[in-house]
């Protein structure tokens, strides 16, 4: 019964019959289930014997891709889901990941759904960077019944603090200050928009798993687009922009500018082996300059190929850009040949492009990190 939880009957089908009746005295809602160890489950609910009195069912094979069905849910302690977060089983009695099954990573929803999973006892671990890891609790799988699982990820809170200057180094106040989400729409174009105060400074709060970028622009004055900056909970992170007057020059001008400590974010004095650096770069569009698109190539070491280089690059901080990734660096064969190693990994060069790219500054952040 749908209402009192009372098992009310049990039958068995056999080859000789596959019609099942139930007598029934209370007009109650119902839930009935027909399962199978070779086929999945089915429930259906029975609001009203007397006006449905015959329920047919029409189970499904199990197939590989059909069963072992677990669905975990991801959300953060204030009950948001959690999208791109990574997901793992683990085998509940040894503790140790359930290697057969790849990790999947959170959709929209905060929703990871694994299929194909052998019936067994698991937990499943949740990550996104810098929160986590948590666990679900521990659940039992049957191939044929999907299951669910949850996990709380706390993700904490984190602000951005932008900071508008002119090229003398003055603060400019009431500037266009725009906060954007880079690989999400929470703070999609044209969402997060404000001015800076008299101070020139503009504050916006994010959940702590967040990559933020700003843009910045004033009348009189050039753009400012920044690189996009890991959060991290508790913490605010500033971003000094300084929007120009005049840029000149007949073609972009690409600057360096720093490399940093991407944890404290300061100025790195030394490079040591097997740590991650972010390098800073500016790309400059001058006045007037009427551009389509604009890009550039930002390439490690002096090697061919990447396994015998100095460094690698490791990721990127280029929002909204399109980004190709390369490993091998050949230029008497040429660029053709060079593409036939595009990777989603850790790379020796990269190309970076813009579309309708505007008068002003735009900042790019590459983390490189040299070989052991």
């Amino acid at each position: 019964g749908k209402t009192d939880n009372k098992v009310y009957g049990t039958q068995l089908t056999s080859d000789s019959q596959s019609v099942l009746h139930f007598d029934v005295v209370d007009n109650l809602p119902f839930i009935l289930t027909a399962s199978h160890p070779d086929y999945l489950a089915q429930t259906k609910d029975v609001p009203d014997v007397s006006t449905n009195p015959i329920i047919t069912f029409a189970l499904e094979k199990i197939t590989q891709t059909n069963s072992g069905k677990i669905t975990v849910s991801v959300k953060d302690e204030d009950g948001d889901p959690v999208d791109n977060a990574q997901v793992l089983l683990y085998d509940a009695q040894s503790g140790f990941i359930a290697q057969q099954y790849n990790p999947i990573i959170t959709d929209y929803n905060g929703n990871a759904k694994f299929t194909g999973v052998q019936s067994g006892t698991y937990f499943a671990r949740a990550t996104k960077y810098p929160a986590g890891p948590s666990d679900s609790q521990a659940f039992t799988t049957d191939k044929a019944i999907p299951a669910t699982a949850n996990i709380v990820l706390t993700i904490g809170q984190a602000s951005v603090e932008v900071k508008v200057k002119d090229q003398d180094g003055n603060p400019l106040p009431f500037a266009t200050v725009e906060f954007l989400t880079d690989g999400s729409d929470e703070c999609a174009p044209g969402k997060c928009s404000t001015q800076s105060d008299n101070e020139g400074v503009a504050v916006q709060s994010f959940k702590a798993d967040r990559k933020v970028y700003a843009r910045a622009s004033a009348n009189g004055f050039s753009s400012y687009t920044s690189l996009s900056h890991q959060l991290f909970p508790g913490k605010t992170e500033t971003i000094t922009m300084k929007l120009y007057k005049t840029i000149l020059g007949n073609t972009p001008i690409i600057q360096f500018v720093d490399v940093h400590d991407p944890i404290t974010g300061l100025s790195a004095k030394e490079v040591k082996k097997g740590k991650t650096y972010l390098a800073i770069l500016q790309l400059q569009i001058p006045n007037g300059l009427n551009l389509d698109k604009a890009g550039v190539h930002i390439r490690a070491g002096n090697e061919t190929i990447l396994e015998n280089d100095v460094m690698q690059i490791t990721g990127v901080a280029i929002p909204n850009t399109a980004v190709i990734k390369g490993t091998t660096y050949q230029p008497l064969l040429g660029y053709e040949e060079d593409t036939k190693n595009i990777t989603n990994d850790n790379a020796k060069w990269i190309n970076a492009e813009w579309n309708d790219p505007q008068f002003g500054v735009y900042e790019l952040g590459v983390y490189i990190r040299p070989n052991d």
